[in-house]
């Protein structure tokens, strides 16, 4: 019986290792981003790179050249800038929004330390909200040049 069983592992690992290898070339996938509708995905096969780009209503398939690498690369840029500015005005919204509800907890406690904490309350609430600020503007800025690049290239 182990004599079957050894034939028997031995033939289908030769079947295996024989006839099922199999190349297929297929372009692999080297990098990807989306951001507020704008998106990119970066294929590339030997030395031929193919981008997808699109703003959620229009998707262009683009072979990349010397005449498009500066505009692809800044239309890729800007669509990972959109999306870090954007997980950075969450993350400086949701702070705000903490330091309010601290605020309001103290407020509704009454305790005597109000003068003392009440300032330090402010300066924290004004940096966030610079810092909202800022991110959104930079979102802005990111969210034009991804515009005016896609449209360059399309």
């Amino acid at each position: 019986m182990r004599n079957f069983i050894k034939k028997w592992v031995a033939m289908i690992t030769f079947i295996i290792l024989v006839g099922g290898t199999s190349v297929h070339a297929s372009p692999e996938v080297l990098s990807e981003g989306k951001a507020w509708g704008y998106h990119y995905t970066v294929m590339g096969e030997s030395k031929i790179f193919t981008w997808k780009i699109g703003n959620g209503k229009k998707q262009y398939h683009i072979e990349e050249n010397e005449e498009n690498r500066h505009e692809l690369d800044r239309f890729r840029s800007a669509v990972n800038e959109s999306d870090l500015q954007s997980i950075t005005l969450f993350l400086f919204a949701f702070y705000l929004l903490i330091i309010g509800f601290v605020a309001w907890i103290n407020y509704k406690k009454g305790k005597n330390n109000k003068r003392h904490i009440t300032p330090i309350l402010w300066l924290f609430a004004m940096f966030a909200g610079y810092k909202c600020f800022m991110a959104f503007i930079h979102l802005r800025e990111a969210l034009d040049s991804a515009k005016v690049y896609f449209l360059v290239l399309t």
